[in-house]
């Protein structure tokens, strides 16, 4: 159990103990040692300026999913057999899969580009920028090309910088995927 000295952020230090142990049981759920839990909270924590914010900020954590290393390889390899089935239902090749990520370096979506490579068994050049993407002119109705990202939220950023690249390429591909960990229901809606 997470004592309160080990929470970096003022406050959780000072939460009364119902809600400590509340942190302490999201902690056991998580599989996390006390230590790396309270670090990790405490950073999250740092992502609401206001303090008005922050007992909001709390009751996120409990609907929250946290996925470990492995629990994260498990659901990449749980998305890629749905995909080949869709893939195998469309008539498409999973060997002529592109995904794309973005052109900024610092966005999750690269991060989680190695090992989703690694748990999809596919080549560095599969994975291709929105801005390669946009120069792509051997694309067909064969390819398929997968928009990975580890969460969509509202999807409003990606109605606004991701779009406007992939429409003009709708018609010319056999199949346009959004393939996340997590996509919030109001992002569903809009897609």
């Amino acid at each position: 159990m997470p004592s309160r000295h080990l929470y970096h952020h003022h406050y959780l230090k000072t939460l009364p103990e119902p809600d400590l142990a509340q942190l302490a049981e999201r902690c056991r759920a998580w599989g996390m040692h006390p230590a790396e839990f309270a670090r990790h909270i405490s950073h999250w924590m740092e992502n609401f300026d206001h303090e008005a914010d922050w007992p909001l900020a709390v009751k996120l954590i409990y609907a929250l999913e946290y996925y470990s290393e492995a629990g994260f390889h498990q659901l990449l390899a749980e998305r890629h057999k749905a995909v080949t089935r869709h893939l195998l239902q469309k008539g498409l090749s999973s060997e002529r899969i592109w995904f794309t990520v973005p052109d900024d370096l610092a966005d999750s979506a690269t991060r989680h580009a190695h090992p989703l490579s690694k748990v999809w068994r596919l080549p560095n050049e599969r994975f291709v920028s929105f801005a390669q993407l946009g120069q792509m002119t051997d694309l067909g109705t064969q390819d398929t090309l997968i928009l990975f990202n580890d969460t969509y939220g509202s999807g409003k950023q990606f109605m606004r910088e991701v779009w406007p690249t992939v429409a003009p390429l709708v018609t010319q591909l056999g199949a346009v995927l959004i393939v996340g960990a997590a996509i919030a229901r109001e992002a569903l809606e809009l897609f």
